[in-house]
């Protein structure tokens, strides 16, 4: 057990890097001393953690390793000089032995060290790894993501995206042609946008760019956004709506009363011909030549007090108990 005794004893060593100082010459000192060789009896130590960042000093690669050691060999024993001046002796671990140079940056990692005695306690502690090649292996990883997923998005025999970017300049030409009469699409908006000053959102039957309310300058619940917020898309599926493709791709909110009164959409605009696409509660307000710009009568904005509320686990409770209610009542009358 005394070896098991001495790993226990040097846990803080191992373990966190600690060492000591002398607060009298204000030596650094690892592994921690008792006594500071330079002050004698006026030494004041006391325990100090190393950044655990330091330099290669000198290194020797060890290929004939004693019998704990075989399955790791070729590997590389160094004396690292910590930025705090103190040197030590380490194994350097995820690197390449011969590609090792004095001078590399390397920073300290909690590794399983051996395995003690006849009652097997696996000893873990400190070694560093060479920073250089972990830059040099990130760079190369991330050179080869971007290669891949260039040629498979952009290029003609993978998904081809380049063939859906247009010429600088014909944005609005293009929208015209996908969504139709643009021009009174974008008189619409700003039919709203100068009669009403307050924070809403506003939704379009068919659009075929997601942004296009980057283009025309209004609030949508049609976007694409890379960075799309994951909660956001957990409520759309709580609430068993097919509006959300992904985190990232927004589609509307399938024309739902409830969902489009809880993203806060206010006006609805579609064409003449496309009336009966309305959502339910809302009612015309205006229009602009064949575009009819209509108004949720139960709009709610994006910010507001309540005096109750149910828990989401109450929710849940409720909407179960009513779907299986609505499920019961559609089988008695199929029975009938």
């Amino acid at each position: 057990m005394s070896d098991t005794v001495r790993t226990w004893r040097h846990i803080q060593q191992r373990y966190n890097l600690i060492g000591s100082k002398c607060n009298t010459c204000g030596e650094l000192f690892f592994p921690s001393r008792v006594v500071c060789p330079n002050c004698r009896r006026k030494g004041d130590l006391e325990p100090f953690q190393f950044s655990g960042k330091g330099k290669i000093y000198t290194y020797s690669v060890i290929r004939s390793a004693p019998d704990d050691f075989k399955k790791q060999a070729p590997y590389a024993v160094a004396v690292i000089e910590l930025e705090e001046g103190a040197k030590l002796t380490s194994q350097l671990v995820d690197c390449d032995v011969e590609s090792l140079e004095i001078g590399d940056d390397v920073e300290m990692v909690f590794r399983r060290v051996r395995e003690d005695g006849e009652d097997g306690v696996i000893s873990y502690g400190y070694k560093f790894k060479n920073i250089r090649f972990v830059k040099s292996t990130i760079i190369l990883l991330l050179t080869a993501n971007i290669f891949v997923i260039s040629f498979a998005l952009y290029s003609p025999i993978g998904k081809g995206y380049v063939k859906e970017f247009i010429e600088s300049g014909t944005v609005e030409e293009n929208c015209s042609n996908v969504n139709g009469k643009i021009e009174s699409f974008e008189e619409a908006i700003e039919y709203i946008k100068q009669n009403d000053k307050s924070f809403y959102r506003i939704s379009k039957k068919d659009i075929s760019y997601q942004n296009l309310s980057l283009i025309y300058d209004y609030n949508p619940i049609q976007l694409y956004l890379s960075l799309g917020n994951e909660n956001v898309y957990n409520l759309s599926c709580s609430l068993e709506d097919n509006c959300y493709s992904s985190t990232k791709c927004v589609n509307g909110a399938d024309r739902r009363t409830k969902f489009t009164t809880l993203l806060s959409n206010k006006y609805y605009i579609c064409d003449k011909k496309d009336f009966r696409y309305v959502p339910y509660g809302y009612k015309l307000y205006h229009e602009i030549e064949d575009t009819q710009i209509y108004i949720n009568e139960n709009y709610i904005p994006m910010g507001g007090v309540y005096d109750s509320y149910i828990t989401k686990e109450q929710y849940e409770f409720v909407f179960t108990r009513k779907r299986r209610c609505i499920n019961n009542y559609s089988n008695v009358r199929r029975k009938e």
